[in-house]
């Protein structure tokens, strides 16, 4: 329902390729001709989420590039850190890792085209990581000026 939706308002088909493990020696090259094996029967415009379990490896393609969307960003701040949550990588935390890339890959493709989705999950569009962020500093440089502020007078009473 979202890829079709994303495909109606955007013209970009998004796709996700996993699998458990690859066969072969040599991991990195196994992987590329996955991929291309993949990516060489698809349609531009597309977007597809990769993801080998036994390699611990995701990527992201996007055919064209599209401005503004950087793949590397999505995989550390949507879905690696579902992945970490536990040890080993247990099939309900893939699930919930690619969905959450696949829902924020999905939204970020239909902002760069002027659309909105109406069928995708709850995307935080609050800002809370920057909330969160700036929280940090402020404390931070509170307790610096707590601490500045009782060496400085502390040493004046001397």
């Amino acid at each position: 329902m979202l890829s079709e939706e994303l495909y109606q308002k955007s013209g970009v088909a998004l796709y996700v390729a996993v699998r458990d493990e690859l066969e072969g020696e040599n991991q990195k090259e196994v992987r590329k001709a996955w991929k291309e094996g993949i990516l060489q029967n698809l349609k531009a415009p597309y977007g597809v989420i990769f993801f080998v379990k036994s390699h611990k490896k995701i990527d992201i393609v996007l055919n064209p590039e599209i401005k503004g969307i950087d793949g590397s960003r999505i995989i550390t701040e949507y879905m690696v850190p579902i992945l970490m949550q536990e040890k080993g990588l247990p099939n309900p935390k893939v699930s919930a890792s690619i969905l959450n890339g696949y829902a924020q890959l999905a939204d970020e493709i239909a902002e760069s085209k002027g659309e909105s989705l109406e069928n995708n999950l709850i995307v935080d569009k609050s800002g809370s990581n920057n909330l969160v962020r700036y929280s940090i500093y402020v404390m931070l440089g509170i307790m610096l000026t707590i601490i500045a502020f009782i060496y400085v007078f502390g040493r004046l009473k001397k």
